[in-house]
């Protein structure tokens, strides 16, 4: 026999691939899978015997039915060229996500052949009523609306099986994305992140541009979810990212209505379903009735207004100067003032109750000197608390999100 791969994990799942199986394989080989179970240092000497499932999956090439070459056949004289031309048509309910394949050029008379990848994305366009991003046209592997166990408990890190898909808002009046990844088996926990246009996170804060996770090192994560009633029950995670982010990020344009990355990646996988398991990724946009202008010259004053779907406990907000880029002498210290009012909200306030804030800025540095100014606005929403779990035991550790907005002050 000879050795073509391996797989090894200090986890309850593992992988080996084969590249071109019918060429190192041959015509009357066979594949032989051998798996060996070896006990944690703390475990006692002897092991009982564990279940163990292997599941072997084929996956050939064929032709891509959304991706045209034109011409197909082309004449070429010794030294000379040809340009070929690719048209990408996705079907209209395609996943909005990354795909990949390759152009095969054949040589007719020697033989000789040679494969040119290519990549292209597809987005969606987003309202305010969810859109399920896992259902669609795929057609291609890995299915996109399973997820597998790809973590090493030690390793790093980015150690899991990752799924990205792309959406934009449908409007200039979006305060921020409601972001859902929901899982079934009780033991696998998702992370969620959220990436603008320019390739920033959505928000630098944990349930803006990333979802809550602790990482214990070496590819380790405590489990967490987003609960709502029973806790084991949940099995999803919530996050707002920002529409308009700019609190410790870079400038970027405002409005912003390009297209924004979604992010789900495993931090816990369970097991129980087998190689992968199903989830599901939604989205929707949460509008804001007014926005802040995009800049004010000299002083002013300017209003927010929007709701949030949700029970709101306490709202406070705040008014804050990213000071990136730190080389910036104008983020840094120009002189100004900022304020909002109301700075504190007592609630409870039900559901899609829409607030109001009054904002306030005033220059007092040289001409021409501008300066970025964000609307923080810390929100508690008790239907979406937080749970992470340690020793097999439950804590809630948040229901506070922050929604953002900002601003340009110039002289």
């Amino acid at each position: 026999m000879v050795l073509v791969n391996y797989g090894y994990n200090f986890y309850s799942w593992n992988l080996a691939t084969i590249s071109y199986p019918t060429v190192k394989l041959g015509g009357n080989r066979a594949i032989v899978v051998t798996v060996d179970i070896v006990r944690g240092p703390g475990s006692s000497g002897y092991v009982p015997p564990i279940p163990v499932t292997i599941t072997l999956n084929y996956v050939d090439t064929s032709r891509d039915p959304w991706v045209t070459v034109s011409p197909s056949n082309v004449n070429i004289p010794p030294g000379g060229t040809a340009t070929f031309s690719l048209t990408v048509r996705p079907p209209s309910d395609a996943i909005p996500t990354t795909y990949i394949g390759q152009i095969v050029v054949i040589n007719n008379v020697t033989g000789w052949w040679n494969s040119i990848p290519y990549t292209f994305n597809v987005f969606t366009t987003v309202d305010g009523n969810f859109k399920v991003l896992t259902s669609g046209a795929n057609g291609r592997w890995p299915i996109l609306n399973r997820i597998r166990g790809a973590n090493d408990w030690a390793w790093r890190y980015e150690s899991g099986d990752w799924r990205w898909f792309y959406a934009r808002p449908s409007g200039s009046n979006g305060l921020a994305f409601e972001f859902q990844a929901l899982w079934s088996a009780p033991d696998t926990s998702l992370i969620a992140y959220a990436l603008g246009p320019d390739g920033q996170f959505a928000g630098v804060f944990y349930g803006q541009g990333a979802s809550l996770h602790y990482h214990l090192g070496s590819g380790v994560f405590e489990w967490s979810n987003t609960g709502a009633g029973s806790i084991q029950n949940a099995r999803r995670v919530v996050i707002f990212p920002a529409v308009e982010y700019r609190y410790w990020l870079y400038p970027h344009t405002k409005p912003e209505t390009g297209v924004y990355t979604f992010i789900v990646r495993t931090a816990l996988y369970d097991g129980i379903t087998g190689a992968s398991e199903p989830f599901t990724a939604q989205i929707r946009l949460l509008p804001a009735a007014q926005k802040l202008p995009s800049t004010i010259i000299g002083s002013g004053s300017a209003t927010i207004r929007f709701s949030l779907p949700y029970i709101v406990g306490s709202m406070d907000a705040y008014m804050s100067r990213p000071y990136t880029p730190l080389l910036s002498v104008d983020q840094r210290y120009t002189p100004i003032y900022a304020s909002i009012s109301p700075s504190t909200l007592a609630g409870p306030y039900p559901a899609n109750t829409q607030f109001t804030f009054q904002v306030n800025v005033y220059h007092n540095g040289a001409p021409g000197q501008s300066v970025d100014i964000s609307a923080l606005f810390l929100a508690r929403l008790p239907s979406l608390p937080v749970y992470m779990r340690y020793n097999n035991n439950y804590y809630r550790e948040t229901d506070s999100y922050i929604f953002e907005d900002w601003l340009t002050l110039t002289r």
